[in-house]
């Protein structure tokens, strides 16, 4: 297995839950690999590599990336100081780290304790989530998720608690919110357990998952005003990064030059707005043994491009094996063809979402 060397600062904010982005220059890691993160004194710990990056300066990491994913820095100026005086070179590799372990934080939250039997509390690592996912039951029994959230990602568990009860209004088969409360920034959100295996688990199922997703498409008819993933928000954020992403650019079309990029991004935005799930790929749809379908990891919701679904749900059929189900997922929703342009309009788009 591959081992990671840290620094003592960067293990142990990893541990506690404060940090989950670490820089190297070593490029050999790679998205998916489960590595051990090692650093002198301290045990071994397992982790998961879930995304890859590549900067040409640690100024440029700290322009792109949010601070507060690195650890307990008061200033980006200090940020740049400490790791520039540790390590030098032409490339920077920042990677996210998914820290598996099966204890959990201490819950700080009186209230929240006085729902939960705290003896039934198991973490759950499964996933890509910057949050620690713990599965618990309810003074009444019932089975709950709670999502704790520590440092900031592309989005906050208060996103996710207004776009589940937002879901749950429009008759969305999403989790019912139990419970949400900050805390000295940590978010809590208990919210129902939806019941149901993965949609990984199925074969057969797709043409009824292009027929759901076309019922949560249909939504943008009642004026959502969540606007996260919006196109222009999308556009901005990849010519905003567009120095840091073109190694990536380039190794996918070595035709283009930066103009040219920029100049595509920019000529074919898609327009094609709806409501889009923001992650509707086959682990975040749960199925019950009477196959309905239920949704989870709802935090992206917002408007934006069809195509925004359609490629991550793609990119999830690849992942599991499962591409040759794809002409029955297009006839549930009722597509012949997808957009060769706007689908390569999400490829360069996708390199900056974290």
């Amino acid at each position: 297995m591959k081992v990671l060397k840290l620094l003592e600062r960067e293990y142990l904010s990893i541990i506690e839950g404060s940090q989950n982005h670490v820089i190297s220059l070593d490029g050999h890691y790679e998205m998916n690999d489960s590595i051990l993160l090692s650093t002198e004194g301290h045990e071994d710990s397992l982790a998961k590599i879930t995304s890859k990056t590549e900067f040409k300066s640690i100024e440029e990491v700290f322009n792109v990336l949010p601070l507060d994913l690195f650890g307990n820095f008061t200033s980006q100026k200090e940020a740049i100081e400490f790791y520039s005086s540790l390590i030098s070179g032409e490339k920077y590799y920042v990677y996210r780290v998914k820290y598996d372990s099966d204890t959990y934080h201490e819950l700080l939250d009186d209230q929240l304790i006085k729902l939960i039997d705290m003896n039934s509390i198991t973490k759950n690592n499964i996933g890509h989530s910057v949050c620690e996912v713990l599965e618990v039951k309810l003074k009444n029994g019932s089975d709950a998720i709670l999502k704790v959230q520590f440092m900031t990602g592309r989005n906050s568990l208060s996103d996710e608690y207004e776009r589940l009860t937002w879901l749950k209004a429009h008759e969305i088969n999403s989790p019912s919110v139990y419970y949400f409360n900050r805390i000295n920034d940590v978010e809590y959100l208990l919210m129902e357990k939806i019941v149901g295996l993965p949609a990984f688990k199925y074969s057969g199922l797709c043409y009824k998952l292009g027929k759901e997703l076309r019922k949560i498409h249909d939504l943008y008819r009642f004026n959502p005003s969540f606007t996260n993933n919006s196109t222009d928000e999308l556009l901005k954020q990849v010519l905003n990064k567009i120095d840091s992403i073109l190694p990536q650019i380039f190794e996918m079309y070595p035709d283009f030059t930066r103009d040219s990029v920029i100049q595509f991004m920019i000529d074919n935005k898609p327009e094609n707005d709806v409501l889009v799930h923001g992650d509707y790929s086959l682990p975040n749809l749960l199925v019950d043994k009477c196959e309905k379908i239920g949704f989870i990891d709802l935090g992206d919701v917002s408007v934006s491009s069809k195509y925004f679904d359609f490629f991550y749900f793609v990119k999830s059929l690849k992942r599991n094996k499962k591409i040759d189900e794809l002409p029955d997922f297009m006839r549930g929703y009722g597509i012949d063809e997808f957009d060769p342009v706007i689908m390569k309009w999400m490829e360069i788009m996708d390199i900056i979402i974290y």
